[in-house]
C-alpha cells in the first residue's frame, strides 16, 4: 500500500488471525523470532473488542460503497468467535445489543450452490431483516431467479452459511444466529409480504406463481393450526390484499373468490366478469396433501364452494308426468337411502326431513327444457339448454323429452338431491354410486338385493323409509285453456237474422285472452324478453296456442257428453240473447266487442250428465248488445254452472277479474286508479322529456322511479297513511326482492311494493312465483302498483292493496308467461 505502520497497528501472519481478519488488517511479511515481536508489540492474536469495532467498520464500509467483500467461511468464523467470546467473558447481553442495534449480518448478493472460501459481494442486514431458513422454498426459488426482493423479505442465511461437506459446521452456524435473536422462520407479516410479491411479479398467475403461493400457504396453514388469533391476524390483514390467484388476475377476499367444486358450473360462469374462482397448480388427483391445503384454505378464509352459491332456476316448456321414471325413482330413492345410511351417516342424519321431500318429488317430461344459474344479485349467465334438472325446490325433477331414455342425464340432478353439500371426496364416491345404479337399473326385488350385496349397505330397518308417492296415469283431457278460453265472432258468420238459420256458427279463437299473436307479421322484431333473474322469458310460440279447432272439439265433446249426442253444438246469437238478455245490467255496465269467455278445462269433467235445455235454462251466461253494433258479449260456463231462471238471477254474483282499462268495462274492477295530479308536471313531465326506454329493465326502472317520486311528494298512501319511511330497494342496483318499494307509516306498519310497468297499454305483466309467495305471506300489507303507458306524458297509474287477500277470495285467472 506503499505506506508506513505503526509496529502496533500490525499482525503477525498467522492462520488463527487470517481466519478472523482475512485481508482486511496488516501483516507483517517478514519471519521474526519471538523476542523482537514481543520488542515490537505486534499483535498476535484477535481481542474481543476489536473484533466488534472491525465488524462496525465493515458494516460502514457496506454502507458507503453498497457491498462489501468477504467470504462465507470468514464472516462464518468471525460469528463463531463473537458467540464464544462473549460467554468465555460473561459479555453475551452486550454483544446481543449490539447486534441487535443495527446491521451486522453479513449476507451475498448472489445466490451460488456454494461459497466456500470464494470471496463475494454482499451487504449486511438486521437481524430483522433476515431468518434462518424459509420451509416453503418461495424465498430460495425469487433469489435464484436474481429476483430484486423487497428489504422487507427476510434473507434466508441457511442458503448462505451451509455447506454439504460441513454439516456438523452449519448446525452450527445455525445456533449461532439462534443465538443472536435471528427467526427460524420467515413471521406471518413477512409471509404476507412474500404473498405480494409473488401477486405483483405477473398481471395474470402463471405455473410457478400458484405453486408459490401454495407453498407459502401450506407454511402459514401449518403456523396457524390451533391458533385462533393468529388466524385472526391472517384473515385480517389478507382481507384487501389482492393476493388469491385467480383464472384472470389476483382479487382479495371482498372480491368474493369462489371455490371450483363442479366442472359444469365453472364452465358456464368462468368468463362472466365479476366470477371469480381460485386457480390451484395443476396436481394429481390422488395427491391427498394437496387437497387438504386447498381445504384449509377455504375454510379458513370462508371461501365458499361455487356449486353452494348458485340459483338455479329451470325454465321447462310443454311439461307432462312422466310416469316410468317416476317407478324407477322410487326404487332409486329406497337404494340411495340405504347408502347414505351406510357410508355417510354423519350426512344421513342431516336428512331426517327428506321423507317428505321424496313424498312430494314428481318427475316431467319436457318438450324444450333451459336452465339459468345465478350467482348472486348481480352475477348470472344466460339461459342454456339441458337435459335433465332440479327444479329451486328440488321436489320437481325435469327430463327432456329426446333424453328419456339416456340415464347419464339423471346422475348430476341425483347427487344434487341427495348430497349437495357433501365433501369432495364424498360426492365423487356417491357419483360413481349413482352411475352404477342407474347402468344396473334394478327393477326387481333379486336386483336390488344384488346391489345392496355389492356395495355392504344395510337395510333401513327401523328408519323412516323415503318413499315416493305413486302416481297413476290418467287420461288427459285435450289441453283447451287452463282456465279461460276466448270466443269472438266471425265477421262472415251467419246470424238467424241474416239468413233464418237457428244453427247460425260462431267460430272460436285462441287462447290467452284478448292477446295479439306475437308470431304475425305486426308484431315481428318486437317480441322482446321478460328477465327474470337472468332467464328470457318470451310470448308464447305458436306451438302454446290453442287453435279453433281444439276448442270447438272439446266444446262437442263437452255437449256429447251433456247427452246431446254432439248435435246443436253450436247456437246463435239471437238464442243466446234471449236467454240471457236479463243479466247485462247486473254484470256488465257497459257493452264490449264480441266475446266469449269459457271457465272449460277443470270443469269439463265435472257438469251433470243431462244439463238444461238451453231455450229455457241455457249453459251460458252474460249476454249483451254490443252498443257499438259488433254483436253479443257472452260469457259462457259449463252446466253445473249455468245460468238459473230470471226470478233467481238477482242473487247471481259476478266472477271478478283483474282490471285492464284499455278494454271492455264488463269486468268487474279491483285496481284503483292513482290520481298522479300535480305530479305530472313536478315529476311525470321532466321523467318523460329524460326518457329512453329500449328495454324491459329500463321500463321497469322508470315506473318504480315515478311511484317513487310520486309517494315521496305526497308523504303519505292511497289510502291516507302517512309514510315516514321510504325506501326505494333498486335504487342503486337490482335487489332482487319480491318486492321495490319498502313503505314504514305512522302506525309503524311496513307495506311492500311491487311495481308492475309495461310502455303500453297492454295488460298483461310477469308475476314471479316468488312474488306470489311473498304476497301470501304478507296478505294486505302487500300492494301492487301498475303503471300503464311508462315513460309517456300520458302515463297512469292503477293499484291494489292486499293483492292475497283478492287472490284468496276471488275466483282469479293466473296466466303464466313461459
Amino acid at each position: 500500500e506503499n505506506r508506513y505502520y505503526a509496529s502496533d497497528e500490525l499482525y503477525e501472519d498467522l492462520p488463527r488471525i487470517r481466519r478472523l481478519l482475512a485481508d482486511h488488517v496488516p501483516y507483517i511479511a517478514v519471519d521474526l523470532k519471538s523476542d523482537l515481536v514481543k520488542v515490537l508489540k505486534l499483535k498476535r492474536d484477535v481481542q474481543f473488542e476489536e473484533m466488534v469495532r472491525f465488524l462496525k467498520e465493515w458494516k460502514n464500509v457496506s454502507q458507503s460503497k453498497h457491498s462489501f467483500v468477504a467470504s462465507i467461511d470468514h464472516m462464518s468464523e468471525v460469528y463463531l468467535y463473537l458467540r464464544n467470546q462473549s460467554q468465555e467473558f460473561h459479555v453475551t447481553q452486550n454483544l446481543l445489543d449490539f447486534i441487535s442495534e443495527d446491521e451486522y449480518i453479513f449476507v451475498p448478493q448472489e445466490l451460488k450452490n456454494n461459497y466456500s472460501s470464494d470471496l463475494v459481494e454482499g451487504k449486511f442486514y438486521s437481524i430483522h431483516k433476515v431468518c434462518w431458513r424459509d420451509s416453503s422454498t418461495v424465498l430460495k426459488e425469487l433469489l435464484s431467479n436474481k429476483y430484486d426482493l423487497p428489504p422487507d423479505i427476510p434473507r434466508p442465511l441457511s442458503l448462505y452459511y451451509i455447506s454439504a461437506n460441513k454439516t456438523k459446521f452449519s448446525d452450527e452456524m445455525q445456533s449461532v444466529f439462534i443465538h443472536f435473536g435471528v427467526s427460524t422462520e420467515p413471521n406471518l407479516a413477512q409471509r404476507i409480504i412474500t404473498l405480494s410479491f409473488v401477486s405483483s411479479l405477473s398481471p395474470v398467475p402463471g405455473k410457478n406463481e400458484l405453486q408459490h403461493f401454495l407453498s407459502i400457504f401450506d407454511v402459514i396453514l401449518r403456523e396457524c393450526k390451533n391458533n385462533d388469533l393468529q388466524q385472526q391476524f391472517i384473515q385480517a390483514s389478507l382481507a384487501d390484499k389482492k393476493v388469491f390467484p385467480v383464472q384472470d388476475g389476483w382479487v382479495s377476499l371482498r372480491d368474493r373468490p369462489l371455490e371450483n367444486d363442479d366442472e359444469n358450473l365453472y364452465k358456464i360462469f368462468k368468463d362472466i366478469k365479476g366470477a371469480h374462482f381460485l386457480q390451484w397448480p395443476a396436481v394429481p388427483d390422488n395427491d391427498k396433501e394437496i387437497k387438504a391445503i386447498r381445504h384449509d384454505v377455504t375454510d379458513m378464509f370462508k371461501i365458499p364452494f361455487l356449486s353452494h352459491c348458485i340459483k338455479t332456476s329451470v325454465v321447462p316448456e310443454f311439461t307432462e308426468l312422466n310416469y316410468d321414471l317416476q317407478t324407477k325413482l322410487s326404487i332409486y330413492v329406497q337404494i340411495v337411502q340405504s347408502y347414505l345410511m351406510t357410508k355417510l351417516p354423519l350426512h344421513y342424519k342431516t336428512m331426517h326431513e327428506f321423507s317428505k321431500t321424496a313424498s312430494e318429488l314428481r318427475c316431467y317430461s319436457a318438450a324444450k327444457l333451459d336452465v339459468t344459474h345465478a350467482l348472486n344479485e348481480t352475477i348470472y349467465a344466460p339461459p342454456v339448454p339441458t337435459k335433465c334438472e332440479l327444479d329451486e325446490s328440488g321436489c320437481i325433477l325435469y327430463v327432456l323429452k329426446t333424453a328419456s331414455n339416456n340415464k347419464s342425464v339423471l346422475v348430476e340432478p341425483l347427487c344434487k338431491l341427495f348430497l349437495k353439500n357433501g365433501a369432495l371426496d364424498e360426492r365423487r364416491e356417491f357419483k360413481s354410486f349413482i352411475q352404477d345404479l342407474l347402468l344396473r337399473d334394478p327393477s326387481t326385488d333379486e336386483q336390488k338385493q344384488d346391489i345392496m350385496n355389492h356395495y355392504c349397505l344395510h337395510p333401513v330397518g327401523n328408519y323412516e323409509a323415503w318413499s315416493l308417492s305413486h302416481t297413476t296415469p290418467q287420461k288427459q283431457l285435450p289441453m283447451v285453456a287452463d282456465d279461460v278460453i276466448e270466443w269472438i265472432d266471425d265477421p262472415n258468420a251467419t246470424t238467424e237474422e241474416d239468413s233464418g238459420s237457428e244453427k247460425a256458427e260462431i267460430p272460436l279463437h285462441c287462447w290467452p285472452l284478448n292477446a295479439g299473436n306475437p308470431h304475425s307479421a305486426e308484431s315481428q322484431g318486437k317480441r322482446a324478453p321478460y328477465k327474470s333473474f337472468g332467464a328470457n322469458h318470451y310470448a308464447p310460440s305458436p306451438e302454446d296456442v290453442i287453435s279453433a279447432e281444439d276448442v270447438q272439439r272439446t266444446l262437442n265433446k263437452y255437449l256429447k257428453d251433456d247427452g246431446t249426442n254432439g248435435e246443436n253444438n253450436t247456437c246463435s246469437n239471437k238464442e243466446h240473447r234471449e236467454a240471457s238478455q236479463g243479466l247485462d245490467d247486473q254484470y256488465h255496465n257497459t257493452p264490449s266487442s264480441s266475446h266469449v269467455h269459457i271457465h272449460a278445462q277443470n270443469q269439463i269433467a265435472k257438469h251433470p250428465t243431462n244439463p238444461p235445455d238451453q231455450s229455457t235454462d241455457p249453459a251460458m251466461a252474460s249476454i249483451s248488445n254490443d252498443r257499438n253494433g259488433s254483436g253479443p258479449d257472452w260469457d259462457v260456463q259449463p252446466s253445473h254452472m249455468h245460468t238459473p231462471s230470471k226470478a233467481s238471477q238477482s242473487k247471481i254474483e259476478s266472477p271478478k277479474q283483474l282490471h285492464d282499462p284499455h278494454v271492455s268495462k264488463n269486468v268487474a274492477v279491483i285496481l284503483k286508479p292513482l290520481h298522479i295530479g300535480t305530479a305530472i308536471e313536478n315529476i311525470l313531465m321532466p321523467l318523460a322529456a329524460d326518457s329512453d326506454l329500449t328495454t324491459d329493465k329500463l321500463i321497469g326502472e322508470w315506473g318504480e322511479k315515478f311511484v317513487f317520486l310520486y309517494l315521496t311528494q305526497r308523504e303519505q298512501l292511497p289510502n291516507g297513511r302517512r309514510i315516514k319511511q321510504l325506501t326505494w330497494m333498486n335504487k342503486d342496483s337490482e335487489s332482487f326482492k319480491p318486492y321495490d318499494l319498502i313503505v314504514e307509516d305512522e302506525n309503524g306498519n311496513t307495506v311492500y311494493i311491487e311495481v308492475k310497468s309495461t310502455s303500453g297499454s297492454q295488460n298483461q305483466a310477469a308475476v314471479s312465483w316468488n312474488e306470489l309467495k311473498f304476497a301470501r305471506e304478507h296478505s294486505a300489507n302487500y300492494h301492487v302498483y301498475r303503471v300503464y303507458e311508462a315513460g309517456n306524458v300520458s302515463c297512469n297509474v292503477s293499484y291494489v292493496e292486499g293483492l292475497s287477500l283478492y287472490l284468496d277470495n276471488n275466483p282469479t285467472t293466473l296466466y303464466l308467461i313461459i
